[in-house]
Order: structure tokens, then sequence, then C-alpha cells
């Protein structure tokens, strides 16, 4: 047994963990691929806008932002310090629950301090991934909360594949990747989400990742079809570490979403997402992307260069390793969309953009033109309106203006619009997006907004309603205001 602090390096970060003298091996097993002279270590360049710290709560900003609001006097700016040696003091286990709450303690701890000071310097998300062993690229497997990342991930790694990460996936724009080969993390009793033992990689029979360089490919949407809502029943992904330690946008529905038993039984399949909607997926489970100058056109383009995202919908994990080896040969694709850097910074840089939103599920593709009486968008859970904003409040000369967003793309030919209001995201279709656009080039009367949904998407009787009702929507969701 050795004495002293056990010395890990987590993104880059050189941790000195203070740990039980007795536990101290059994930790270091645990933490062995993660270990600063580890073969599976990397360095890699940060983002081109290096973030410092700016405003309340942490927020950040990028290193052109922030130097703007120093010379405005509007923010103290401090350079992030990732030099020195970060001190954790591991957590003692719960009464009469053995080793395990402190060993998943000191994972989520770890993973929870390293996310807070790589904010804004990579791109963070809450995925597995898994190299080949030939080209060294990585797929990026990501889902939502107990739909099997680690299974997936364990399997693979345990098939050909070099196992990368199943917590958190952190690249930069130039898609090079930074392992993280944590343990991990299985549940102690299946049928309960909770405690998790947490498992040396070798213990698990799971290849390395390979010499040199990573690089980021395909990303892949695990759609697993389950008979029932229990929690996965081998290998849990380590969800509850990213709900202690991610800022993350809140998740947003969509109407084709994966719920379990919604799908007929048959072979495993892949096919190819909508960009804007799996973008809608990814960033819930991202960490930190309104602190990354132009998040949204960075995502976009870096998934298109792996060949879009691919929905990978199965029963059995099993049944994908072919079609997993046919992600790996997909072709890049050219980006399609207009790139609207945000305004968020510049109207309000003093704001927490993880302050809770409602969530903005305007996904629904009603128009003008439908005939449909149906609301022109969707909100999955009730937002809360300010009273100045409601319907009621509307009139033909109220003035809207779009409200400040950290970053926005826009289809025109699609009239299809993502934007992200602070860590919220919003997709938008028909009227909303036309709306949106319209906005763009400054505030408008509602009677100028109905006139131009108008002549965008045909007459209809119920014209006047239907925009009010979506201007309302947009209101409710954050995603424009009243000009006052």
């Amino acid at each position: 047994m050795t004495d002293g602090p056990l010395e890990l390096r987590v993104f880059g970060l050189d941790f000195a963990v203070n740990v039980q003298p007795e536990r101290r091996d059994a930790v270091a097993r645990q933490w062995h691929w993660c270990r600063p002279d580890a073969p599976s270590q990397r360095t890699i360049a940060p983002l081109p806008s290096a973030p410092h710290r700016v405003g309340r709560g942490g927020s950040s900003v990028g290193s052109e932002s922030a130097a703007g609001l120093r010379a405005a006097g509007t923010a103290e700016v401090e350079p992030v310090d990732i030099a020195k040696t970060i001190t954790v003091d591991r957590i003692d286990d719960a009464p009469g629950s053995g080793s395990d709450t402190g060993d998943y303690t000191l994972t989520t701890t770890l993973t929870g301090r390293a996310i807070s000071a790589r904010a804004g310097e990579f791109v963070m998300l809450h995925a597995g991934g898994v190299c080949d062993p030939d080209t060294g690229v990585v797929a990026g497997l990501f889902a939502a909360s107990g739909t099997g990342k680690t299974t997936a991930t364990q399997h693979y790694c345990t098939h050909g594949y070099g196992y990368v990460t199943d917590e958190t996936l952190i690249f930069n724009d130039r898609r090079d990747v930074m392992a993280y080969p944590k343990p991990l993390s299985v549940l102690v009793n299946p049928g309960v989400s909770g405690v998790k033992t947490q498992h040396c990689p070798d213990d698990l029979d799971m290849a390395p990742p390979r010499e040199g360089a990573l690089r980021l490919g395909p990303l892949v949407l695990l759609d697993r079809i389950r008979d029932d809502a229990r929690p996965d029943e081998s290998v849990n992904g380590g969800d509850a570490e990213a709900d202690a330690t991610r800022a993350a946008p809140d998740r947003i529905d969509v109407e084709d979403d994966n719920s379990a038993g919604t799908h007929e039984p048959g072979e495993a399949e892949l096919s190819e997402m909508p960009l804007f909607e799996a973008l809608t997926l990814i960033l819930p489970q991202s960490s930190a992307m309104p602190q990354i100058d132009g998040c949204l056109d960075l995502l976009a383009r870096i998934a298109l260069a792996g060949g879009g995202v691919q929905r990978l919908r199965y029963r059995e994990i099993a049944d994908t390793l072919p079609l997993l080896r046919e992600v790996f040969t997909l072709a890049p694709q050219e980006p399609f969309w207009r790139h609207v850097p945000g305004t968020w910074w510049t109207q309000q840089p003093d704001v927490d953009p993880y302050l809770p939103l409602a969530s903005a599920t305007l996904d629904a593709a009603v128009t003008a033109g439908d005939g449909d009486d149906d609301r022109a968008f969707a909100t999955r859970e009730d937002p809360v309106a300010s009273p100045a904003d409601s319907a009621e409040a509307l009139t033909n000369d109220t003035v809207l203006t779009l409200a400040p967003f950290v970053d926005a793309l826009v289809d025109e030919d699609a009239l299809e619009v993502l934007t992200l209001i602070g860590s919220t995201p919003a997709h938008l279709h028909g009227l909303g997006a036309v709306i949106h656009l319209t906005l763009l080039d400054g505030p408008r009367s509602l009677a100028d907004l109905i006139d131009v949904c108008t002549a965008t998407l045909g007459e209809h009787p119920d014209a006047n309603a239907l925009v009010r009702r979506a201007a309302h929507d947009l209101l409710t969701n954050r995603v424009v205001c009243v000009e006052r």
C-alpha cells in the first residue's frame, strides 16, 4: 500500500485524491486507466475561443467577448488556471453501505470538478465513445438517461473497439478527442437506480484506445427498445453522474421520440436523423455549451463532418455490431444552414444562461396553410409566462422582437430554425420559423407578422388567430419578447 494522495489525470487536469489508506489500492485499481502516466492519456488543443470567467455564477464567454467586456468595464475577467493540481477529499461511505457509496461519489465528484474546470474550453457530451483500432476514429454514443450507453460501450470494447469513455466525450473544433476511460459504473441492484459499483476496464476485458491521435467521427443516438420502463438490466451509463454534475439544457422531446415499446420487433436498424432534430437531443446531453462561441454552428459542423447523426434502434446490443461497422464508413456532409451568432453575451452578459427557462418544445409542423385547428407549436411542459406578455396583452399594434439567444441556425428553404435560449434549445417550424426569421431583421408589429406569415405560407381564414397563438407560444417560451 502506497501512502499519500492518489494521483489521477482527468480531462488533462491533475487531481490529488485523498483516499482512506485501507481503500487506496482498490480505488487505484478502479482508476488505473486514468493515472497520469497511463497510455490512454492524451493532450489536445482547446477551442480557439478559450474562456475567461465573467459575470455571476461562474458563467464565461469566449476570449474576444471577454476582452470586449473588460474594456467596457462591465465585468471582471479572470483567466482559468488549469495548471495547478486539484485536491479532492474522498467522501466516506454511508454507514452500512459498504464501499460502493464512497467509490461512486468519488466518480461523480471527479467528473463534475473536471467539467467545471474545462467549461468553454472543449465540447463535452454526456456520451460513450469507442474507437476503431486501425484508424483511431471515435464513434460517439448518446442516449437518454438509463438507456444503456455503458452497456453498449462495454459490449463494443469487448468486440474489437477501443474504450474511450462511458461518461464524457471531450473534443475540440478539429475533432481531436481526449480519452476519459473512467471506471465503469454498474448498478448494485439492477431493478433500482442509485448506487453503483466501479469497475476498472481491465476487469471487464475491455480493449484500450489505440496509440496515437483519436478523432471524432460519427455521432450515434442509441435507441434501445424496451418492453418495460425498468432501468437498464446490466450496466447503467453513469447517468446520475451527469445529473449531478453537468449544467445541461432542459430535455427536449420530439414527436418521434424513443419511447419504450413503440417499435415492432425485428432486426436492429440504422437511419440518419434530420440534423436540427438530432441536435435538440444531443444538446441536453452536453455541458457548458452556452460558454462556447458559435456553439450550435460548431456542433452542427462536427456532426456533419462525421457523416451526420445516426439513430441506431435495437433490442439487443449484440445485434448492432454490423451496423456500427457501417457507421464508421460514412462520408462527410456539407453544411446547409445559415449561422446567426447570438446576442446573449452582448445584451445581458451578467445573466446566467443556466437559470431555469420554460422547455421550448416548439416542434409541431402546423402552418397557416394547413387548415388544422391544432396549436402551431406543442409545449410538453407548462411554461411560466410573464403577465405582461400574456396572450390577452397581444394586439395588432404589439411590437415583438427576438429575445437574447446564445446561437441560432436557420434553414430558409425548409423554414426551420434551431435556436439556443440560455441553455434550452428551441426547434421551430412553420409559423414559428417565419416569425423568427422575420424578427432577425428587427422588431415588427403583430400586424406585420400576420402579413408576412400569410405571404409566406398562404391565405388561411384563421390566419390572425394562428399567428397570434404562435407569437404567444414564442413569448411564453422566451424566444421572443415585447418591445418596450
